[in-house]
């Protein structure tokens, strides 16, 4: 694939003690032919400068700067409409990748059938203390988009940050949604939460398969500016929530939304260790829900017999509460 143009997006804002590693990283590839594109989101530290330097050094690299900060959404897709690659990677400002990801990465992108490709990941603080996670399947290989969709969905350890991947630029362009309708949330573009894993999820829906690499070819920095570490109010785990309620709900049919609305319901239930109501809870996520159907209540006992609970620890609060499943 030396043929196909590679684009390489880093958006990037206030990164200046970061970045410097990360363009460092997109630079030796070991696949050389690339683009990087690099877009600042008016930065006040002297990035900028920065970036002037590197663009200096190498002709791969073109630099942007906006006026104003347009938040981490919209200049994504600054990146992404500025590229000019067949495929692209999303390389955000404070991580790391290997030399060979693309070497090791584009060759699945051979098969049309593969809607992107991505890697294990190491995260931490610093990369010789690091983790390895997004471990989803046993080993590298290509699998069935609906075997991730279905990780993705019911928990399994599988990438939401869209930077472990490469993705058709096409896709990116397609998929990358600037906002999700929703009751009670209105700042995904703030920080992107919820945006990034639909990348995923839209693109699996599109193609048959998908492939992964069990090799860590990207390092996740885990510091104090980190938008993860800082959500102390668990407000973007609701935010990944709301997306994937809004992906069920647009693209599965009524059995499977009812079946997804019960297990939403039963893991925030468990979460919160006491009784909370279907309707309460739901309408927070969405306009569909009227009432948990009797197919609904069949699947929540799937999952309570699939987390191995004894069902006299909440035989209890089912028979007591069992006439507000169905309103």
């Amino acid at each position: 694939m030396d043929y196909s143009l590679v684009s390489i997006l880093i958006p990037v804002y206030n990164r200046i003690s970061l970045v410097g590693e990360t363009i460092d990283s997109a630079i030796n590839q070991t696949y050389k032919n690339i683009e990087i594109i690099i877009v600042d989101n008016c930065s006040t530290d002297g990035t900028w400068e920065l970036l002037q330097q590197y663009a200096e050094k190498d002709k791969r690299i073109r630099i942007l700067r906006n006026k104003v900060n347009i938040g981490p959404v919209l200049n994504w897709k600054k990146c992404i409409d500025n590229a000019q690659g067949e495929f692209a990677k999303i390389l955000f400002s404070d991580d790391i990748i290997e030399p060979n990801f693309l070497e090791q990465t584009l060759p699945f992108l051979e098969n049309s059938d593969v809607g992107f490709v991505y890697s294990t990941v190491k995260m931490g603080a610093d990369i010789s203390e690091s983790q390895i996670t997004y471990r989803s399947f046993t080993h590298s290989g290509i699998y069935s988009s609906a075997s991730f969709i279905e990780k993705s969905l019911y928990g399994s350890d599988v990438p939401i940050s869209p930077g472990c991947a490469i993705f058709r630029l096409k896709d990116l362009k397609e998929n990358l949604v600037s906002n999700i309708p929703s009751p009670s949330i209105n700042d995904f573009l703030d920080h992107g939460a919820g945006p990034d894993l639909l990348l995923y999820l839209l693109t699996a829906k599109k193609y048959s398969l998908i492939a992964f690499v069990d090799k860590p070819l990207i390092f996740f920095r885990a510091h104090k500016e980190s938008i993860s570490l800082s959500d102390k109010s668990s407000h973007l785990t609701k935010c990944y929530i709301q997306a994937k309620i809004w992906f069920v709900e647009n693209y599965f049919n009524k059995n499977e939304i009812n079946r997804y609305h019960s297990h939403i319901w039963y893991q925030l239930w468990r979460g919160n260790g006491m009784w909370i109501s279907p309707k309460k809870t739901l309408n927070e996520y969405t306009h569909s829900f009227n009432r948990l159907s009797i197919m609904s209540l069949f699947e929540l006992l799937k999952f309570i017999l699939k987390s191995n609970l004894k069902i006299n620890k909440i035989n209890k609060e089912l028979k007591n509460n069992f006439s507000q499943m169905l309103i």
